[in-house]
This record gives structure tokens, sequence and C-alpha cells, in this order.
């Protein structure tokens, strides 16, 4: 019921459309449902309840009618009109709701906002529908938020929809100002040109809500149509790009189908996206793609939004891409009106004149809250001035080249892009080009199949590197077949171009324009680096040095050679060679001499090379550089002197550096050394049978070539006079056992002497006392000790000679006799010759061999041969020695006879003439003789009463005063002995009176004491005991 009146209309109706397909489906699931139990309860009855019910079949198939019948059911309720105009809209019954609506004067914006919704966007549908709806915000927002897949009629939608938003009057005439009127007409014609009254104005004007939301929409349908216009222009450049970098690799893909994307079926997705995208950050991502073209498309006609971040924009490009594809986006630089080096500005072409919705001012209003993006994908925004200084433009080229190389190690990619810098205008960036080029050259150049440090340097350490670095990377891996073109296509280039890169840096360093770029401390001259590196080489490397040296040959023509400068070529050469400390060289050596230019004459002001001392290469460098022409000449002509001579010494196996000649011009002991080295190791040892010389004469011609080094005083061993090398000569003949050879030179017989005989005698008498020392064993007739003695004879028997070889014999005796030096140890030679006293080893030998003393001629001998002759004290301590070792073997009579011969020689040495000597031998000798003396008699054993009382006496003749009592008891003890044997005897014989005896002590006195005693002390003696 409706205002008293009845509307008739079905459950249907009443409940709305019931979707037929759920419908369906429904009553499909309940027939199955009752079929299925009706199935059942057939089974059911069949089976159990058969016997209630006819048998046969007719009864059990009997079909039974039943009546059915239909009833509808209506109702009839009360609606208002707006909720029924609610249903027809939503029943899509238009024409019936808008019926209701004049009916009932209802609003009808919703029904053409229905209908809008429900249509396709056209300009008809614009028209039949958005014209009508009075709600023009509702408007607005439908003309923001509707897509059509069609560009045009979007565009249509958006022009429809920005026409509503021009209220700048509107908004303008709600500010309070005296001229508002000339402010409006200002912002009309001039936009953006605002000063302080416009400004305050602005600041203060009132704009209510609904305003700012209508501006807001004006806004973004200006953003929209531009983004709807770019999005047409790249997708269009996109469909070229897929043709141009896809197809033929879609092609082969497809098996020979290419397929492209549908642009045109994505695009209202695709827009959707787009025209809300920061746009930087679209920039970043074709930057990123390579997509230059749709770069080029948003830097001209969105270049308030993209060129802010020009920077980062380029940055994404891949730094493997070539800097020639993407040259349009790099800046340049160009000179302002003010004189000023500035940023060129790019080629801008905005889709539009620019609105009064664009106004800074009016758009904080409007937009306050809206920022843009700061950071996209991890990447930071960070907007640079536009247009920028020129600094800032030759940072980000000296940034970005670096960060090529980093990233992808292609250096070549840096070289282009710095480049087109430079073409550009952009300046500062010589010396980065220099690098990179260099570092090109040695990549890809230098060493192109090379996995090598240099192969992976960047440019960072490149450009860490000194300038000698430099030449010592490029020059690193280099070789004798190589090293004179790499000098002249790496090294020359580079030296060249050093004076100027030298002043640049400078000039950076002193204005401080660049922190990039290191400065190193640059060398006095560019050519400086090469002969450095010459230097540095030369010492492990001579070869290398003598290919750039031939290389710069005087005969060559200038352009050819590396080092043009004769004096130059004189200085760094004579620098290596006489720096160079090796010895294996030398062909090396001459090559580089054969290199050498020819000045002038030596005069007077030829430079005494000889004065120098040990320097480095470098700082022979540094001391050639002063002198001229004629001083090098002086200096080469030496040279010439110290490389044949230490040709003589390779030969001989005695090869020294050539700076060995500097240290030793004046330095008797060096060239003494060399002299004693260079005869010495020329032989072998005289027990190897293996000799470097195989005969004579090549010794002969060792000794020329020693006199040839001394050069009558004018050679390298200069300080050594001809007697000393001939003595060193002699001297190393007879170590090798070259004694004819020796001979024949001490003793010619075609000329002089070269040396005096007491010095040839020196000589021999060294070299036999060094085979005797390296002996093993005493033994004469063998190995060294042989040697030792055949040494000595090679020369006419001298008393010094002669007392060399009786030493020799006196080894031999105590190894034959086998002496020891401990027990169990035999002694060695050596220890013999050291002996602090040798009479010492004859009392081994006594020692040793008991019966040795009866052989007392020979022992007698060994002492003489010892090096005892006509050394009386020795004579008689040998002799003690026979009389000790007699005694030990109870051999009184040989002891007794020792000591009448060493009283004999007592009375001997009495009869000589007085002098200090006599005393002191005297004394010595008695001190021997009447110890031995007193030992022998004193025996027990003794069966000689008158022979013992007579040594005795001799004792007590010689023995010191305090020993005198004591010696003097034991003879009155032996003589009273003696008495009683004489009286007992007499006694057995019965024969006559004994005849009285005259006593011993007078008997001894009278006939042998006499002259030996001293007559006042016996006397005194005896009288206190007889």
């Amino acid at each position: 019921m409706i205002n008293d009146g009845f509307v008739r209309y079905s459950r249907e109706q009443e409940e709305g459309d019931i979707d037929d397909e759920e419908s369906e489906e429904a009553e499909s699931q309940l027939s199955r449902l009752i079929s299925a139990l009706a199935n059942s309860l057939h089974y059911v009855t069949d089976t159990f309840l058969w016997h209630f019910e006819n048998d046969t079949t007719e009864s059990r198939g009997k079909i039974v009618t039943v009546s059915r019948k239909t009833y509808r059911l209506n109702r009839i309720s009360k609606i208002s009109p707006l909720e029924l105009l609610n249903r027809k809209i939503n029943a899509l019954d238009y024409d019936d709701a808008l019926v209701i609506a004049k009916t009932y004067d209802l609003d009808t914006d919703v029904i053409y906002q229905a209908q809008w919704q429900d249509a396709e966007v056209s300009e008809s549908a614009i028209h039949d529908y958005l014209d009508k709806i009075h709600d023009r915000e509702w408007v607005l927002s439908a003309c923001i938020r509707t897509f059509s897949n069609k560009p045009d009629l979007l565009r249509l939608l958006l022009n429809y929809g920005l026409k509503d938003t021009d209220i700048l009057d509107k908004i303008l005439n709600n500010g309070a100002s005296s001229n508002k009127d000339e402010i409006i007409k200002l912002l009309r014609e001039y936009l953006f040109k605002v000063n302080s009254e416009v400004k305050e104005f602005l600041g203060k004007l009132h704009i209510s809500e609904k305003d700012i939301i209508v501006c807001k929409y004006r806004h973004y349908f200006f953003k929209y149509l531009d983004r709807l216009r770019t999005y047409e222009v790249i997708v269009e450049e996109k469909k070229k790009h897929d043709i141009e970098n896809g197809s033929m690799e879609d092609f082969e893909d497809n098996d020979g189908w290419v397929t492209f994307v549908d642009y045109a079926s994505t695009f209202v997705d695709d827009y959707a996206v787009f025209r809300d995208l920061n746009i930087a950050a679209l920039a970043m991502d074709y930057a990123t793609e390579e997509f230059f073209k749709g770069l080029n498309v948003l830097f001209t006609h969105h270049g308030s939004e993209t060129l802010p971040y020009r920077f980062t924009i380029l940055e994404q490009i891949p730094e493997t891409v070539s800097p020639d594809d993407y040259e349009s986006f790099l800046p340049s630089v160009i000179l302002n009106s003010n004189g000023e080096l500035v940023e060129r500005l790019w080629h801008e072409q905005p889709w539009r004149e620019i609105d009064w919705v664009d106004n800074p001012i009016l758009k904080q209003r409007i937009l306050p809250n809206v920022s843009e993006e700061l950071e996209v994908g991890g990447i930071k925004l960070n907007p640079v001035e536009y247009p920028a200084q020129s600094t800032l433009i030759t940072k980000w080229y000296i940034d970005r080249a670096h960060k090529i190389d980093s990233v992808s190690g292609q250096v070549d990619k840096a070289l282009e892009l710095i480049h087109h810098g430079i073409r550009k205008n952009v300046m500062n960036l010589e010396t980065l080009e220099e690098n990179l080029d260099m570092l090109a050259k040695l990549v890809y150049d230098c060493y192109p199949n090379l996995d090598s440090v240099s192969k992976s340097m960047s440019l960072k350490e490149f450009e860490a590197l000194t300038e000698a670095e430099i030449i010592r990377v490029f020059l690193q891996y280099t070789d004798e077949k190589r090293i004179v073109s790499d000098i002249k296509k790496f090294i020359i280039p580079f030296l060249r171009i050093l004076p100027s890169r030298r002043a640049r840096l400078n000039h950076v360093l002193k204005d401080n324009i660049i922190d990039k770029i290191p400065i190193s401390e640059p060398e006095s001259k560019p050519l400086d680096l090469l002969y450095n590196y010459i230097l540095d080489i030369s010492s492990s490397n001579l070869k290398l040095v003598c290919t750039i040296f031939e290389a710069s040959k005087p005969s060559l023509d200038a352009q050819e050679r590396i080092i043009v400068s004769d004096e130059d070529l004189a200085r760094i050469a004579l620098a290596c060679l006489y720096g160079n400390s090796r010895t294996d060289n030398w062909q090396d050596m001459t090559r580089i001499y054969e290199c050498l230019p020819i000045f002038d004459e030596v005069s007077d002001e030829s430079f005494d090379i000889n004065s120098l001392q040990n320097y480095t290469p470098y700082e022979f460098f540094s001391l050639f550089k002063s002198k001229n022409e004629i001083q090098l000449q002086g200096i080469i002509d030496s040279l010439e002197l110290h490389l044949n001579a230490a040709e003589i010494l390779t030969r001989y196996d005695n090869a020294v550096p050539l700076c060995w000649f500097l240290q030793s011009s004046n330095d008797y002991i060096l060239q003494k050394q060399l002299c004693i080295q260079l005869a010495r190791r020329s032989g072998s040892g005289p027990e190897n049978d293996e000799d470097r010389f195989k005969n004579e004469d090549e010794w002969t011609l060792l000794l020329k070539e020693i006199l040839n080094l001394h050069e009558n005083g004018k050679g390298v061993l200069s300080k050594i006079s001809t007697e000393e090398i001939y003595k060193i000569f002699v001297s190393s003949l007879l170590s090798y056992g070259k004694f004819n050879l020796a001979r024949k030179i001490i003793l010619p017989t075609d000329q002089p002497q070269p040396l005096d005989i007491t010095v040839a005698e020196q000589l021999v008498i060294d070299a036999s006392r060094e085979f005797f020392d390296n002996a093993p064993s005493g033994n004469m007739y063998h190995g060294y000790m042989k040697l030792a003695y055949e040494c000595l004879q090679i020369l006419p028997i001298s008393d010094t000679l002669q007392s060399e070889i009786e030493f020799i014999e006196a080894t031999h005796m105590l190894t034959e006799q086998k002496v020891y030096h401990q027990p169990g140890i035999l002694i060695h030679p050596m220890q013999i010759r050291l002996a602090p006293n040798k009479l010492d080893l004859i009392s081994r030998l006594l020692s040793t061999n008991e019966d040795a003393y009866y052989d007392s001629k020979s022992i007698m001998e060994l002492a003489k041969k010892l090096g005892y002759r006509n050394d009386k004290v020795a004579e008689v301590k040998v002799m003690a020695m026979l009389a000790d070792a007699a005694l030990r073997d109870s051999n009184l009579n040989f002891a007794y006879n020792m000591c009448i011969d060493i009283v004999k020689i007592i009375k001997t040495i009495s009869n000589m003439r007085n002098n200090d000597k006599k005393e002191t031998l005297l004394d010595s000798v008695k001190d021997i003789a009447w110890r031995i003396c007193y030992e022998v008699a004193k025996q027990d054993t003794f069966q000689n009463l008158e022979k013992q009382m007579i040594l005795m006496g001799y004792a007590l003749a010689m023995c010191p005063s305090d020993q005198a009592a004591d010696i003097l008891n034991i003879w009155r003890k032996i003589d009273n002995e003696y008495r009683l044997e004489l009286i007992r005897k007499c006694n057995e014989k019965s024969l006559e009176k004994p005849k009285l005896v005259k006593p011993v002590v007078e008997r001894v006195e009278s006939s042998l004491l006499t002259p030996l005693l001293k007559g006042d002390r016996i006397k005194s003696v005896f009288s206190r005991f007889f």
C-alpha cells in the first residue's frame, strides 16, 4: 500500500530477484535426495513386506494416480518511496526509478550516478549522466576514479572534470587587499612572480575546505592528463624498443614466431599504476632497464619532477652500458651571462602551460602534507641544484668513472664517459682522462692475455700509484723481446705528458678544487723516472738494462733511441755497471760497455774514479750527473781496465763486482786478499789427483795474468809490490805441492831471482809447517808429513832448514815410539809442535817404553832434533831422565854412569871462560845434577859403596846449603858402612894390617871437585862433623 493505494507484486518481487542458477541447483539437490529415499524404501518393501501383497509381478508393478493442487500466496506490504527508489536502482530499472523520483520529488543524482557507474565511458554517457548530476564534487571524484580502456575517452573525461575546477577568481575574491584586482591580474599573467605583497596576500587568503578539495581535484586532473600523454608516448617508444631489442631473441625462442606485448589490453591496469608513480623513481627504473627513449620523455615532459634528481637517475644506468648510448643525458657545461661555468639546461617541453594551481604558495596551502619519496628501493633521492655549478659536474663525472671501473672493471667505458665530459666542456677531467687512458693501455694493450695484478687493478689503486710505480707496473712483466717496444709505446708517452700533468695537479692542489686525485711528489725530471727504473732493475736483471742501452746506441737515429742524450746514456750505464754487485753477468756488462759513447780525449780535467767508494746505483748516477764529457770519458777508460781485470778474475773463479775495484783501489789489504785468493783457488789440494791446471804452463800463465793485473803499479793490484806477488804465488805453489815449479820460479836460470833466498827460505818453512800442522800422523814417509819433509828440500839446506828437517825427523821418531798425549790417544804432530816443553815428550817416551833408555844415543839425538842442539841444560836434563829411567828399572850402574857423564859436562862448563851466562848455566845444570846424583846414591840396593859415596859426594858438593846437612848425614852413614866393609875384608884375609884409607871426601875433593867446590864451604861443613 502506498498512500492508501495498493501495489500488487509477487513474492519474488518482494524478496528481490533470486539467482536462477542457485534456484536450479537447490531444486536439483532436493530431487536427488527424494529419489534416493524412494529407492531405499522400495527396496525395503520389496524385501520384507512381500508376503502382505500379491505375489504376482503385476500386483507389484501397478501404478497409483495421485492428484496435486497448486496454491499461490500473495502479501500486501507498505514501503517508502526512497526505499522503493533504491530497489529500482538496484534492479537496474532506471526508468521506473526516474518516474518514482519525479513523482515523489526525490533526488535524481543517485539514479544518474548509478547509471554512470554501469555505463561505459563515452561522450554521450558524460552528457547523459554527469551533466545531470547536481553534486559536482561527486562528479569530480567520478572523473578521477573512472577508467576507460581507450585513452581518448579517458582524456575526455579528465578534461570534463577539469572544467569545473577553475575557481581562482572565487578564491582570490576572498582575499582582503587594497589592490586585490592588480594582484589577481598578476597571478593570472605571471603565476610564479611572487613579491612580498603577493606572498602576504596569498598567505592571508581564506580558502574553504570545499575549495581546497576542488583545487586538489584540479591538481590531479592536470597531473593525470600529463601522465596520460606521457604514458601514450612511452607506450609507443616501448613498442619500438621491443621491436629493436627483443624481436630476434623472441623469434628464436618461439620457433620462428614473434610475440609482442599487447599494451592496449593492459592499458587500464598499467595506467592506473603509472599515473600515481613517482616519476623520479620511474626514471630510475628506465635508467636501469636502459630504456633511454622513455627516460628522454620523462626528462623532456616532466623536468620539474626528474631533473632535480638527474644525477641519482643517471647513476642507475648499468655500469656496463656504453656511455655513447646515453651521451645525450650526460651533463654539459656552458658559460652563463655572468661569465660563470654552469650546467647546460635540459630542453624541456611540458605538456601544458603552468596553471595557477601550480603556484608554490597556493600549492602549499592545498597539498600541505604531500611530500616526495626520499628513498626508492634503498636508494636515496638526493636533489641537486639545477643548473649545477661546474665543480659539482666535475665531481659527478669523477665519481661515475670510478663507479664504472669498480663495479664493471671496464676501463674503456669509464674512459668513454670522461671523453664525453671533456667534449661537454667539463673542467678538470684531463688528469683522470690520462689515468684512465693509461689504465686502459695497461689492461687491454700491455698485458691483454695475462691474468695478473695489473689486469685486476682498479682506477682507485692506479691513482694511488706514484709516477715511479706507474712505470714499474707497466714494465713488471716485460722481457727482453718487448722491453724496447713497451718503453716506446707506454713509458715515453707518459713521460711526455708529465710536465703538463704536474702543472695541472699542482693547480688542483693549490686551488683545492677536488680531493679525488692524489698528488704524488714529482721527480726532478720526467726522464729521471725512466732512469731510476733502469737503475732499480740493474741489480736483478741486467739483460733488460742491456737491451735498453742497445736501443739507445749513439749510432742510432735520435728518433729511434730510448735515451737520446749521450751524456745521460754514459751516466746511467756507468751507474748500472758500478752499482751492480753481481759477478755472473760479465757478458752483459761488456755489451753495455760497447753501447757507451766516445767523447773527447781525456785532459787534466779527467776524473779519477778510483777515488769513489761503494755506492748504490742511484748514488753513482747522482754523482755522475755533475761530470762533464771529458770526465765521463776518463771513467769509461777506467771501466775498460776494470772489465778486463774482471774477465781475468772470472776465468780463474775469483770474480768480484766492478765496485770492488773502486773499494780496493787504495786498499792494500783487499788487493792482497784478492791476489791470495786468485793464486790459491786456482789449484786443487796436494792430495787431490784432479788438478785444475793440467801442466806447469797454465800455472805460469796465471802468474803472468797476476802480473798484468799489477801492470807495473798502474793496474788493479797497484798497491802490491812485484816481490809480494811472487811471494803469494810461490806460497800457493808450495801449498799445492808444486815443489818443482816453485824451485824454478825461486831459482830461475834465465833471469834474476825474483825473491831473496832468505825470503824464499821462509816461504818454504811456512809451507812445510802448514803441511806439518795438517798432518794426521807424524809418519814422514806418508801424506802431509812427507810433503812437509820434501818441501824443505827444494832449496839449498841451511841451518834453519836443517832444524826444520830434524824436527820432522824427531816427530817421526816420537810417532814410531807411540808416544801418547793422553791414555789411549797417540800424540798428534800439532801437539808436538805446540808442546811448551818438548823435553816432556822425551819423558813420556821413557815412561812409556821401559827399555828405551838403553838406546841413550838415540834419545840424546832426539832431544837435539826437537830443537835442543847445543843446549847443555837440555842435554843434562835428558841425561837425568835417562838416569831416572834406569833407576826405575833398578839399573844402578847405568844410572851411575849417566851421573858421571853429567858431572863431566859440568866440569866442561866450569872450564869455560867466565861470563854471566856461565854462572847461570852452571846454576841450572848443578840443580839438575845434585838431584839425580842424590836420588841414585841414596838407593839401598846400591852394591858399590864406593860409587855410592862418590855420587853422594857430588850431590853434597852441588846441593844448596839448606840441603847439605841431610845429605851429609846420609854420606856419613855410607862412609861408616864403607869403613866397616874394609875392616871386614881385612879380617877375612888375615893379611897385613890394613892401610889407612884416605877419607873419601878428600879423595873426591882432590880428584874431581877441586875446581868445582868452594874450599871454605867444604871445610866449614866438615869441621862440624869431624
